[in-house]
């Protein structure tokens, strides 16, 4: 993955939301090495709302719980705005969960390019999107 830059990732502007400094470094350097615009990441639920309700953001990646407070209210703010969600969880896609039912989820711990693909998926359903070509599959061979 090192040295590929993603046309449809490249300058979007992507708010990462988690509260472990370790992983959300991570998921930062993973988006940024891709070609992404990384806001954050913003470590608290109240900072989180903020920048959803104030910024101009293509994607959100977060997690499900902050802090020990679920994030429905933050993934409501940002839908209000059309922004698109990934959804971090402990647990896989949960039919009887709403946030982890209503959201594309990624269950960590994670391989970076499989965040890679799931954020490039996502920017591309983005209305605000402007590159709207799939990725080419020979990147992920």
């Amino acid at each position: 993955m090192a040295n590929l830059i993603y046309r449809s990732l490249l300058r979007r502007r992507i708010v990462v939301v988690e509260d472990s400094f370790f992983l959300a470094s991570h998921i930062a350097d993973v988006l940024e090495e891709v070609g992404a615009s990384i806001l954050g990441p913003v470590p608290a639920f109240e900072q989180a709302l903020k920048v959803a309700q104030s910024m101009d953001l293509d994607a959100a990646v977060f997690n499900s719980v902050l802090r020990g407070l679920r994030s429905d209210q933050l993934a409501e703010s940002l839908g209000r705005r059309g922004v698109l969600c990934l959804v971090l969880s402990l647990t896989d896609k949960d039919d009887t969960d709403p946030l982890l039912r209503n959201h594309a989820v990624f269950q960590w711990p994670f391989d970076p390019r499989i965040l890679v693909d799931m954020v490039v998926a996502l920017v591309s359903r983005s209305t605000s999107s402007v590159d709207r070509q799939p990725p080419n599959p020979a990147h992920f061979q």
